[in-house]
């Protein structure tokens, strides 16, 4: 089986993708795409962070190759969106395209989607759209949050995990986190969490008890918005590139 994951270096991509290269022998492409926004005014990369990601991603690849096992790597340009732009919806008409041109059989979305049922719309917008494929979401199946990612992940490839809005560099050259945006504070909590000798499950349950960092309340409330909307544009608005 030929398996397409859309990879960003983030816990859960890396994850998935240790997983399986792991404890299967199916022939994996891992799969960043490096997409830029359109205003009136300027073109900017997605959060800032593509160039980032793309580097990440390379250290990450060759990682697994040297300690898991080969597999492919790609990097997937995509200029020009408009800032409005639904990537998940975007990347389920993407995989529906490379489905029907028989480019791989399984295409892999890294949506922890036992939170919500986000994951159950873009399966079907898939659907709508491919003859042939299937889109799976391993970590809703395998019910694997960030905090058991951060625990299962050998050591060294963890510490290469960037779940990040903006990154930058060290002086050494390593890539960290900004420290601020909602991810950063989701893991800097959560590891928090578990060197207290909280479970997994516990770890992310804290993390919206009262009282609810500010940051993450914020995020909570776009994702409520985002995942109560009805996506009812066209293919067409959104074309596969």
């Amino acid at each position: 089986m030929r398996y397409w994951i859309g990879f960003t270096g983030g816990y859960d991509s890396t994850y998935i993708s240790w997983r399986l290269l792991k404890e299967t022998n199916h022939e994996i492409t891992l799969v960043n795409y490096s997409q830029t926004f359109m205003t009136k005014n300027r073109e900017f990369s997605t959060a800032g962070a593509s160039a980032y990601q793309q580097v990440n991603c390379r250290r990450i690849s060759k990682w697994l190759k040297k300690n898991v096992r080969d597999h492919k790597f790609k990097i997937i340009n995509q200029p020009n969106f408009p800032d409005n732009t639904d990537f998940a919806k975007q990347y389920m008409h993407d995989c529906a395209e490379l489905a029907n041109n028989d480019v791989a059989d399984v295409f892999v979305h890294g949506l922890v989607g036992f939170y919500t049922d986000r994951w159950k719309r873009m399966l079907a917008e898939f659907e709508k759209y491919a003859t042939k494929g299937r889109m799976w979401f391993p970590l809703t199946e395998w019910k694997k949050d960030v905090a058991h990612q951060m625990l299962e992940l050998p050591e060294e490839l963890e510490k290469m995990a960037i779940s990040c809005h903006g990154p930058g560099t060290e002086e050494n050259g390593n890539l960290i986190e900004c420290g601020g945006c909602p991810k950063c504070i989701r893991n800097q909590l959560v590891k928090e969490n578990l060197s207290n000798g909280n479970s997994p499950e516990r770890a992310m349950e804290m993390l919206f008890e009262e009282p609810i960092h500010p940051v993450l309340f914020q995020a909570r409330e776009f994702r409520k918005q985002r995942n109560s909307v009805v996506w009812n544009v066209s293919v067409e608005s959104q074309k596969t590139r």
